[in-house]
Parts: structure tokens; C-alpha cells; sequence
């Protein structure tokens, strides 16, 4: 009877099953669950103490899995782009590299056993060092003299050399063989000592006569030329006539640097 019904409307409006069976399958399927018998591993799904709504963006859940969240990355863009292994050897590298390292610094460059170019006092010029200076080139170096000078008399001296513009005695090295000139022209500049075979007459003459060079020339007129004088060759007339007869004659001369005085003697062959 309706009046029996604490809740008639209720009661109106149930559409469930009569006597129905929660272990009924259709009826757990129904409601979302599963029976024990659709288990593969029963034991290990009731054992499941899983958080309920697990989350694995929580940071609680990442972190208890070893992983980090991108909030913990200084430069997440860095990291995720990594593709090498950062190894104990690398950390260890990175630990003995001072921070800030400046290959620039002069401590660092110094330590490096390096210059710096504002230690060069020729930086040009060293960059443009093309040789390598070997500790031989140092020790010859340190033998020459500081602004060594060629031209200067003490070292000309002590090389065994004379000096043109000093006066000294002839010495053997300077006595050379006689140079031969035909033409009468004698280059004092050349030798000291000349032979003459003259072909036809000739101007005895002496060119570049420095003051005080002395020497002789050796004279064969074989054909009995009439030789002359130049301006600048004092000779005797007598002398000049005497080597225009065939004969070897001995002609000694001294220039004061401007004329060149001649003796001659007599016919020796």
C-alpha cells in the first residue's frame, strides 16, 4: 500500500534490479570494477598502495623518482640541448680553471710562460722574426764589438787589414806581382810595381798619384820608340832620351800627389 512507503516517490522511481547481486560480473562491470577472476596478478593489485590521483608533474612525485622539474634549472634550454656526458674527468677539468680565467691577464700569461706584447720593446719587429735565435747567434753576438765599425782604424788593425787613408809601411801581403800595362799609363790606384812593353811610343804618364807612393816600373823598349812625357811626369830630358834607345830599363818613381817624379837607369839588358 502507498501508505506503507516512508518514500513513496522514491520508491516509485527505482528501476534497479530486483535482489541484485554486487558479485553478480554484469553488475561489477556495470558499476566499473572488476571482478577477482579478470585479474591476471590479484595479490599484486591489492597490494597497490599507489597515491590516489597520482600526479607525475608534482614536484613531490619528481623529485622521489631521482628526476628534477624544469623550475629547478637555472637555463632548462641549455640542459635540454646537452648532448654530451658531463663526466667526473670534466668536473675535475673545470675545478683547476680559475674563475673568470683571462687568457689576456698578465698572470696568466706570465705563468704560461708567455709575453705579454707590452713586454716587447721591438713588438714589430719580433712578430716579423722569421729565424730561430740560437744560443751559437748569442755567443757570437756577444763577441762583436758594441757599435762595431768597420771603418774604424783600431778595428781594421786588429783584423790584420790598413786603413787607405792611414800611412803605413809596405808589407808582404801588399807586394804583389807587377802589373803589366803597355799603354805608359800607370793606375797608381791598381798596383805599385808595373811591366811595360810598350808597341809604338808611348806618354809615360801616372794616373790617381797619392803623396808619398813610391814604386818602379819595368821598361823594355824593344823596338827603340821615342817616348814622351804627360805634364804631370818629371823626368830628366836626358833620362827620357836615354829609354828611347832598345834596351830594359829600371824606372823609379814618387808621386807628391799631384806630379810623379821619374829616375831611370841605365840600359840593364
Amino acid at each position: 500500500m502507498d501508505s506503507e512507503c516512508t518514500n513513496l516517490a522514491a520508491v516509485k522511481a527505482f528501476t534497479g534490479e530486483a535482489a541484485a547481486d554486487v558479485t553478480d560480473t554484469t553488475n561489477v562491470t556495470a558499476a566499473g570494477a572488476l571482478m577477482d577472476s579478470e585479474c591476471t596478478n590479484l595479490a599484486a593489485v591489492k597490494a597497490f598502495t599507489g597515491e590516489a590521483a597520482a600526479d607525475v608533474t608534482d614536484a613531490t612525485n619528481v623529485t622521489a623518482a631521482g628526476a628534477l622539474m624544469d623550475s629547478e634549472c637555472a637555463d632548462v634550454a641549455a640542459l635540454k640541448a646537452t648532448t654530451g656526458t658531463f663526466l667526473t674527468a670534466d668536473q675535475t677539468k673545470l675545478d683547476g680553471i680559475e674563475t673568470s680565467a683571462d687568457v689576456t691577464d698578465a698572470t696568466n700569461v706570465t705563468a704560461a710562460g708567455a709575453l705579454m706584447d707590452s713586454e716587447c720593446a721591438g713588438l714589430a719587429a719580433l712578430k716579423a722574426t722569421t729565424g730561430t735565435f740560437l744560443s751559437a747567434d748569442e755567443s757570437k753576438l756577444d763577441g762583436i764589438e758594441a757599435a762595431a765599425d768597420v771603418t774604424d782604424a783600431t778595428n781594421v788593425a786588429s783584423a790584420g787589414a790598413g786603413m787607405l787613408g792611414v800611412t803605413g809601411a809596405w808589407t808582404l801581403p801588399q807586394r804583389a806581382a807587377l802589373l803589366t800595362d803597355n799603354d805608359g799609363s800607370f793606375d797608381l790606384d791598381a798596383k805599385q810595381n808595373f811591366f811595360c812593353t810598350p808597341g809604338t811610343a808611348v806618354a809615360l804618364t801616372f794616373a790617381n798619384p797619392a803623396d808619398g807612393q813610391s814604386g818602379y816600373v819595368k821598361l823594355v823598349n824593344a823596338g827603340a820608340y821615342a817616348h814622351t812625357a804627360h805634364t804631370n811626369t818629371k823626368i830628366h830630358a836626358d833620362d827620357l832620351t836615354a829609354i828611347g834607345a832598345a834596351g830594359t830599363f829600371l824606372l823609379g818613381y814618387l808621386s807628391d800627389g799631384t806630379d810623379t817624379w821619374v829616375t831611370v837607369s841605365k840600359a840593364l839588358a
